[in-house]
């Protein structure tokens, strides 16, 4: 069944609101940004007229609009421009100056008078009234009426540029004295009335403003610290630092006050502070100051501060270097206002380098937001941009959203030199709360009647309060609660006196009728597995949702247990629901997205009693003997569907409860999760209705732990010997393998007596196996066809030249070694050698062969003592060059003797007498044919 209803909307607890008087900003240059309270958007608008004189100073700007929303009237403190960005005929010169410079202005309604409104303004400079030059006007106030102008307002001229304080403690009128440009306000606690609030030296000035007018006698509160009077250096004029910020607070119980500068000797070069003050709005009084920051080591020097929506924290810039020197790296800071040491719970959001546009406001929709300013060298262009804290009031800093460059306002080659620290000052403290009455989740301000339907428009229920309900301006006298049922199109109003103390709330909507049909809103029935005998499983609505809107576009879908909740709207069930009966009767309802025109539909949850078949799949492990592999799910099909009807389907998933509402299938190529063994489920349906859920047991077996590869010598000169090869089982014993040989042999080990490459394949008990390739390769021992000797020289050597199949090393007198893999043996000591090659790393013998390396003496000692007594070519032996010819000369070329050179040698003597110490000379003719000649010593 489908049911038309009458739409209700049912409020309990907070409404969020906003303050549509502060829609627009428009700031430096040509900037602003509209925030659009019925669909709650911040969009760019770049028509406004407020932008920086040719000095690069600011104009503090101001705006405002209707409680709608609507544009009024915005200034830079100087000029006013209307809704249609055009001059107010008699706004020029505001201040009385068109002096160039700092100026701050502030917009306020007039208590009780619509269409009236006050613009306070601060000029740059300001000497007393006694003294007054007529371009230096102080804080003072100009008068706008709305009716002006055919409508677009003017300044009243009768109320232009009326001057409340101008600051100048001096008596001479060549005095020249910087005004502070600190201005803000706090309404009052009759919430008729206004304070606009100024400061200069240590005391505040409070003046209150309300249905008659301004008052000129300021409540004057004297607070440290002292912002002194200094001089120019250059030219010893009275001088006044007034720069930084003064701002109140969301719930106007606390002002805050940024001094960028104190005077100094080298003019106001001395850092500022930041203090935090208690404010009475019903008195005025400022006292109760909290220091929150002090600008140390010619550093921090506070810029702009504004506080969080629920007056928590307190945000702030601070400039590195004096506070006018606009282009220094920066610091963005916050305090927990509520903690026992303000100071100390400082947080750094970040820390930058250069940045030229720096101010901070807070937004209708409780954000705070930042100009920011970048170069695009691509297009050497300047990108203006909005920089946003999303969740100024959380206690986390990780979690309040700082987005550097939220939204673009504008590109301009031209703004490097003209866009500074101004954003229009506006506290939502100023003006009555607006709440939404439309509540329907798609705009705040409009409302549709749909085929007859009525509706309801919702504001606060707040106890004791008194609601005076408008429709088309007209007060409808008989509708005093805070739901107004309505039936016919209207613009529609509310004003809500919460008799609490609290300000006045407000809300609006228009209220049209669709020009489109109701949507459709079909019946449908979900037919859900059982997850076991209860009859009470989960349900996953949202496969229905085609069906029950007809698939159309423009709608939304959402479900309800009960008929009325439905009707309501309230209390919605999520997608994935669990049944609380069976079958159980659920309601859906279709709205139309763009009017909210809804229609209701029924639908049946019903638990399926059939079940499906558990299945097993097994395979091996992919090879790394993880547990893990990949299997088709695909092949357990005919297994789950055995006995079943035809025309079954079967989606697989993870989790029986993904198997329920049917979330994230598994594909049908699926690699287990869990090692070795892992449960999915089948979820098997008849036409998308639920037959049954099933178990599939995933089962990965090991593989054996087989070395898959190995290299073997065998060495041809021991032929016919064998050698064994393995199955290359680890870590368990090779009996509990199967084995199936390249040779046909089937046991875990075979002999082999040649060269080549055997494979086997090594299986387990599940069927799991692994291949092996045994590669055995020839070798043999070494054959030494030359070996090439150097010798009597400094630097003997010996090369030995092999052939062979294996893989040889060498070593020299020591068959254990150490052997090299070089053949090459240098720095070789004259005398008898043995070289040794072996095939050591293949195992197949080593080869040896004596070698003779000829070596001449430098000298002998025949002195009786048995060592070096005679003198002989070294290297010669029966077998090496036996019949080499030995002569020996004494110094005059005397021969001394012929030396056998298998003697033992000379032993220094000639004819029995011992020949003195000198040096012989030697002619030796080797066997080979070399002739060696020389001398040698002999020493007694």
């Amino acid at each position: 069944m489908k049911y038309k209803i009458q739409y209700i909307i049912l409020l309990i607890g907070f409404v969020s609101f906003s303050q549509s008087e502060g829609s627009y900003w428009f700031f430096n240059q040509n900037a602003g940004v509209n925030f659009n309270f019925c669909d709650n958007n911040v969009v760019t608008d770049t028509n406004g007229m407020v932008i920086s004189d040719e000095t690069g100073f600011e104009h503090f700007p101001s705006a405002i609009s209707d409680k709608y929303g609507n544009l009024l009237f915005y200034s830079d403190s100087r000029t006013i421009w209307n809704k249609n960005h055009t001059q107010f005929p008699n706004a020029s010169l505001l201040n009385g100056t068109d002096l160039k410079g700092f100026k701050n202005s502030i917009i306020l309604p007039k208590p009780n008078n619509p269409g009236r409104y006050f613009i306070f303004t601060i000029d740059f400079k300001g000497p007393n009234n006694l003294f007054d030059d007529g371009e230096n006007s102080g804080l003072n106030y100009s008068e706008i009426d709305m009716s002006l102008d055919n409508g677009l307002g003017d300044v009243i001229p009768s109320q232009k540029n009326i001057e409340l304080i101008t600051y100048n403690p001096l008596s001479t009128n060549e005095a020249i004295v910087k005004t502070s440009w600190m201005l803000t306000a706090v309404r009052g606690s009759d919430c008729n009335s206004y304070w606009i609030i100024t400061h200069f030296l240590s005391n505040f000035y409070a003046f209150k403003m309300d249905e008659n007018g301004v008052n000129p006698n300021p409540i004057i509160s004297t607070v440290a610290p002292l912002q002194e009077i200094g001089v120019f250096n250059s030219t010893g004029e009275p001088y006044y630092h007034g720069h930084g910020q003064l701002k109140s607070s969301p719930d106007g119980t606390k002002i805050a006050i940024a001094h960028g500068a104190f005077i100094s000797d080298t003019q106001f070069a001395d850092p500022g502070s930041i203090h935090l003050y208690d404010f009475d709005n019903n008195t005025g009084m400022i006292d109760n100051r909290k220091d929150v920051f002090f600008g140390q080591n010619g550093n921090d020097y506070p810029v702009t501060l504004e506080f969080s929506a629920l007056s928590d924290w307190l945000y702030a810039i601070t400039s590195e270097g004096n506070s006018i020197d606009f282009d220094v790296p920066k610091r963005f800071l916050r305090w927990d206002l509520n903690a026992d040491n303000i100071a100390d719970s400082m947080e750094i959001l970040e820390e930058q380098g250069i940045a030229t546009a720096d101010a901070l406001q807070l937004g209708n929709d409780n954000k705070i937001y930042r100009t920011n300013l970048t170069f695009d060298s691509d297009n050497e262009d300047y990108l203006r941009y909005m920089s946003v804290v999303s969740n100024p009031d959380v206690n986390n800093l990780d979690n309040i959203n700082y987005i550097e460059f939220s939204f673009l306002i504008d590109i301009n080659e031209d703004l490097q030199n003209t866009v500074r620290t101004t954003l229009p000052q506006i506290n939502r403290q100023w003006f009555n709360r607006r709440i939404d009455i439309v509540n329907n989740g798609l705009s705040k301000c409009e409302v549709f009647l749909c085929g007859g339907q009525s509706k309801n428009l919702t504001a606060n229920n707040i106890d004791g309060a008194t609601y005076t309900w408008l429709k088309d301006s007209v007060v409808l006298n008989d509708e005093t609660g805070f739901i107004l049922e309505v039936n016919s199109p209207g613009f529609y109003e509310v004003f809500i006196e919460p008799n609490d103390g609290g300000c006045p709330i407000e809300g609006s909507a228009t209220v049209l009728l669709s020009t489109e049909d109701i949507p459709v809103a079909n019946d449908a029935t979900i037919f859900q597995c059982d997850d076991d005998t209860d009859n009470i499983t989960t349900f996953n609505l949202s496969e229905i949702i085609q069906d029950v809107s007809n698939d159309a576009q423009g709608v939304q879908v959402r479900f309800y247990e009960t008929f009325a909740n439905a009707e309501n709207e309230v209390a919605p069930i999520p997608v994935n629901y669990t049944n609380t009966s069976n079958p159980q009767i659920i309601y859906a309802v279709v709205k139309n997205t763009e009017n909210g025109c809804i229609n209701i539909s029924e639908v049946t949850l019903e638990v399926s009693s059939t079940n499906a078949n558990n299945a097993t799949l097994e395979d091996c492990d992919m090879g790394d003997n993880d547990g893990l592999t990949t299997f088709n799910l695909t092949d357990a099909n005919d297994s789950i569907l055995a006995g079943l009807p035809d025309g079954l389907t079967v989606t697989y998933y993870s989790t029986y409860e993904n198997a329920l509402v049917e979330s994230f299938p598994l594909d049908t190529s699926f690699s287990n999760t869990t090692p070795y063994s892992q449960t999915v489920y089948a979820r098997v349906e008849n036409e998308n209705a639920c037959y049954g859920i099933s178990e599939l047991q995933l089962s990965v077996y090991e593989l054996p732990n087989v070395e898959a590869n190995e290299t073997l010598y065998y060495c041809l000169n021991t032929s016919p010997e064998t050698i064994m090869l393995t199955g290359g089982v680890i870590d368990d014993l090779p009996n509990n393998y199967y084995y199936e040989w390249s040779t046909s042999a089937t046991t875990s080990e075979i002999e082999v007596n040649e060269p080549g490459t055997y494979t086997v394949r090594v299986s387990n008990t599940n069927g799991c196996f692994v291949d092996r390739t045994v590669n055995v390769l020839p070798s043999n021992i070494a054959t030494i066809t030359d070996i090439l000797v150097t010798d009597a020289t400094s630097n003997n050597s010996i090369l030995v030249e092999v052939t062979g199949e294996g893989t040889y090393e060498y070593a020299l007198d020591n068959p254990i070694g150490p052997y090299q893999d070089s053949s090459l043996f240098e720095n070789v000591a004259f005398g008898f050698h043995t070289v040794y090659v072996r095939d050591t790393k293949n195992d197949c013998g080593t080869v040896e062969e004596l070698v003779s390396v000829i070596g001449i003496p430098k000298f002998f000692t025949p002195n009786g003592d048995t060592h070096n007594i005679f003198w002989n070519v070294k290297g010669i032996s029966t077998d090496f060059q036996p019949n080499t010819q030995i002569l020996i000369f004494d110094r005059y070329g005397k021969l001394l003797i012929e030396l056998d050179p298998l003697s033992s040698g000379w032993d220094g003597t000639f004819n029995g007498f011992d020949m003195p110490t000198n040096d012989y000379w030697y002619v030796i003719t080797l066997e080979d044919g070399r002739v060696l000649k020389g001398h040698f010593t002999l020493k007694r």
